[in-house]
């Protein structure tokens, strides 16, 4: 008994470090839970409006409200050490206008810094149906002290977003939406509440540490 008692002890051991060990490894797979944000200089919601109120830089953050306000989680791989999140996926909802599916996506930030660059890919069902990319640039955009420092920010505890579906880095513009007839479009994202989603084999690796745990007791005589 004493001999199973040492090999259940070192199983245990081993399979119970092996599970917990992705819990602290990054990047980790987590649920970002979207907000309707804060009331600070406007900006209090997450949803996409209608990208016809341009700046001089090309980027249109306001016009008449088309999907709103959106409601969901979204997936994605979270670096921590590296500031991104990368793989970001899910299906955002509204009470009456319609959906978006995130098929792809991706924010990463500047040597650990908070401001945010990136895109992801989109599906628009409902009022619109038509796909196409949303886009970010690493700028802050406005708004001190808006949720998680403002547009485009990316921090541990959550991001905060303004785009267009349209590529102003790569020179594209509002009409070059409109030429390729789609509708050029505004989004406004608030995301945080991180939360760890344990993967499948880490969660049976660590229920077959704690099984192993009753071979520890040594029997007794």
């Amino acid at each position: 008994m004493k001999h199973y008692s040492r090999l259940g002890f070192l199983l245990g051991t081993l399979f119970f470090i092996i599970g917990v060990q992705p819990l602290w490894a990054g990047p980790m797979e987590i649920s970002i839970a979207i907000e309707q944000g804060k009331a600070v200089d406007g900006y209090s919601y997450s949803g996409i409006h209608a990208g016809d109120r341009c700046s001089d830089n090309n980027l249109c953050m306001g016009g008449d409200k088309l999907y709103w306000p959106f409601s969901g989680d979204l997936i994605a791989d979270f670096d921590d050490v590296a500031l991104s999140l990368t793989n970001i996926h899910g299906t955002l909802t509204t009470s009456g206008n319609g959906s978006m599916e995130i098929t792809r996506g991706s924010l990463t930030t500047n040597n650990g810094a908070d401001k945010a660059s990136g895109s992801f890919d989109y599906i628009l069902t409902g009022d619109l149906n038509e796909r196409g990319t949303f886009y970010f640039v690493s700028e802050q955009l406005c708004c001190d002290g808006a949720p998680y420092g403002g547009p485009n920010s990316l921090s541990t505890s959550g991001f905060t977003l303004w785009g267009n579906n349209w590529d102003v880095l790569n020179g594209e513009t509002r009409q070059t939406v409109i030429d390729t007839e789609r509708t050029a479009l505004g989004i406004d994202l608030v995301g945080g509440q991180y939360i760890a989603n344990p993967e499948p084999s880490t969660i049976l690796l660590f229920g077959t540490g704690l099984l192993a745990l009753p071979f520890l007791r040594r029997k007794k005589g």
